[in-house]
């Protein structure tokens, strides 16, 4: 959702005149938990960005994704430990990861 809405308000990170919506891949389904805190803590938001969390049954959710046609899946970054994707069950999707709201949404930026 918080990508969805970021996709039609355009980057944050672009002065309000000059934001406009942007496309965003279909085919890479993403999943995390957004945390309400910035990245540098409660008091000090100064780099804009959000943490995005862990997640319970990323093996699942990611083998799901494969199933149904997904190119790849973006999970957080203390869930990705490369090892665990190297069995043969996730050779044919793409498992990318991330640790902030504005990592997921370069990553699946349309308009690049």
């Amino acid at each position: 959702m918080t990508l969805a809405i970021m996709s039609i308000l355009g980057d944050p990170r672009l002065p309000k005149k000059e934001r406009k919506p942007v496309p965003m891949r279909l085919d890479y389904p993403v999943t995390g938990t957004v945390e309400n805190l910035g990245t540098e803590g409660l008091l000090d938001r100064t780099d804009g960005d959000v943490k995005v969390g862990p997640i319970g049954g990323v093996f699942e959710k990611a083998y799901g994704a494969k199933k149904h046609g997904a190119k790849g899946v973006i999970i957080p970054d203390e869930n990705y430990e490369a090892s665990w994707f190297d069995s043969p069950l996730y050779s044919e999707i793409d498992v990318k990861h991330a640790g902030t709201v504005l990592a997921y949404f370069d990553m699946l930026r349309g308009d690049k």
